[in-house]
């Protein structure tokens, strides 16, 4: 009797382990878009050289963050709304336990001509209505730091 107890309270604390983390991955289940975009150019050469702008969400071809419940996710141009997407990247994704960090790999292009390097993006800040994120560029003279501000778009 005590064996089947404990095997019974075993089997109810993995359940609700596994549903609490399915609900926060579902918090970031959608399609969103490009609302801004803040970057920082670090001089790696003079750390306090910095260079602060904001870019132009219009000279973004990827505008469309796509993050689906089977675990893809694409990057694709906002004209997917009238059917006419030329380049997309895909990936699978994943987020870290304290939705901290969104985790994108095995990338690839629609058209196959290219294979993506995996990526770490942070999440600065999660609604229901707004994803903030954050990632880092490091080239030889200069690091960029990018915060990307997304809404939850609607068809």
């Amino acid at each position: 009797m005590k064996n089947y107890v404990t095997t019974v309270y075993a089997m109810i604390f993995a359940v609700v382990l596994f549903s609490s983390c399915n609900k926060n991955n579902d918090s970031v289940v959608g399609i969103w878009r490009l609302q801004s975009i803040d970057r920082k150019k670090i001089n790696n050469a003079n750390p306090e050289d910095v260079l602060i702008e904001t870019l132009s969400v219009n000279d973004v071809n990827l505008d469309l963050l796509s993050l689906n419940k089977n675990g893809t996710a694409s990057f694709s141009d906002s004209s997917i709304e009238t059917n006419t997407v030329v380049y997309f990247e895909c990936y699978d994704w994943s987020i870290s336990e304290d939705n901290k960090i969104l985790y994108l790999t095995n990338g690839r292009s629609n058209d196959g001509l290219f294979d993506l390097d995996n990526r770490e993006i942070e999440i600065l800040s999660l609604s229901r209505n707004e994803l903030q994120t954050c990632t880092k560029e490091i080239e030889s003279d200069y690091t960029f730091v990018y915060t990307n501000t997304y809404k939850r778009f609607h068809k």
